[in-house]
């Protein structure tokens, strides 16, 4: 399931920002106190990347993304504020493939550095996030 044939990748940042946002996170309604207590360690479960593009990293392969047999379903996006590179969200998973997938945390698919999109052009910003919304909803 995880990308076996992607780029090392080393996630401590990742689990920084995400300690360093959970508070906040927390805070919004759209999650219950302590339903995103699992995030810092399910980054640092990605440790193997499969590049997209400049703005996305998958941290699973998506061959068959949220297909009737797909090995996950996405369930949502977290986001989360770094100071320098901004909105980063951060796509969550059922992983369908476990004994319990309701009970089990989600899995990170990827994340995708949001205000990286400025600097392609109106179409290709347009075609890159209408595909990231194909494959959320196919």
């Amino acid at each position: 399931m995880r990308g076996e044939s992607g780029k090392r990748y080393n996630p401590d940042w990742l689990v920084e920002l995400a300690r360093k946002c959970l508070p906040y996170l927390k805070s919004q309604p759209r999650f219950s106190e302590g339903g995103l207590d699992f995030l810092p360690i399910a980054l640092s479960n990605c440790t193997s990347c499969i590049p997209e593009s400049h703005c996305y990293f998958h941290f699973v392969k998506d061959d068959r993304p949220n297909q009737e047999d797909s090995s996950w379903r996405y369930i949502t996006s977290v986001d989360l504020y770094h100071e320098r590179l901004g909105i980063i969200f951060v796509d969550l998973l059922l992983d369908t493939s476990s004994e319990d997938p309701y009970a089990a945390d989600p899995i990170i698919g990827g994340i995708e550095y949001f205000d990286l999109l400025h600097i392609l052009t109106p179409l290709q910003a347009e075609r890159h996030l209408q595909g990231r919304i194909r494959e959320r909803i196919c």
